[in-house]
């Protein structure tokens, strides 16, 4: 089973999202995101194979108490094609925003042979997820029903999770608070 490492959203920005995967859902497009009990997010990192000893979590404990707070702009829509079939919000690249991803990875080098290589730094491309595993015809449906909502959204980040992740099924094993903004 895979884990991830995911940033957590302010409430409304939680919220916004929520609502698009139900309106979504609502056109009759199969959501993922809502079946398998996910929250909104966005991925540091991915591995394949982490076998954690107590000292990944820890340390993901210390790294939100002392990161910088982040604030992120949700400012697109994108698509990852292909058998993915990914709809998300396109997250606006800013140096804090890199900055706090490269010291992530800096401080979990000892897991970098088991990390998916597109959340490497420069290689990365942040985003939320709202809809995935769709065909073509499914993609246009659920971006229709997102073009209600307004963006961009400003989010703050207020929590960083460790969590077990299937095409199916998500389960959180451990959620930090982030430091707040100032």
């Amino acid at each position: 089973m895979a884990h991830a490492v995911e940033m957590y959203f302010d409430e409304a920005t939680d919220s916004a999202v929520r609502g698009m995967w139900q309106s979504i859902a609502a056109t009759g497009v199969p959501s993922a995101m809502l079946a398998g009990g996910y929250r909104p997010h966005v991925t540091l990192a991915v591995y394949d194979d982490l076998k954690d000893d107590g000292w990944f979590a820890s340390t993901l404990e210390v790294l939100a108490g002392v990161a910088p707070p982040v604030s992120l702009t949700l400012s697109s829509y994108g698509i990852f094609p292909g058998a993915e079939g990914v709809l998300f919000l396109g997250v606006t690249v800013t140096d804090a925003l890199c900055e706090l991803h490269g010291t992530f990875h800096t401080w979990f080098t000892d897991y970098q042979s088991s990390s998916r290589a597109h959340y490497a730094p420069d290689q990365w491309v942040p985003h939320c997820t709202l809809a995935l595993g769709l065909s073509l015809d499914e993609m246009a449906k659920a971006l229709q029903a997102c073009q209600g909502c307004p963006l961009p959204l400003t989010a703050q980040v207020t929590a960083f999770g460790l969590v077990e992740v299937s095409p199916i099924s998500y389960r959180e094993i451990a959620v930090f608070a982030s430091r707040p903004l100032d």
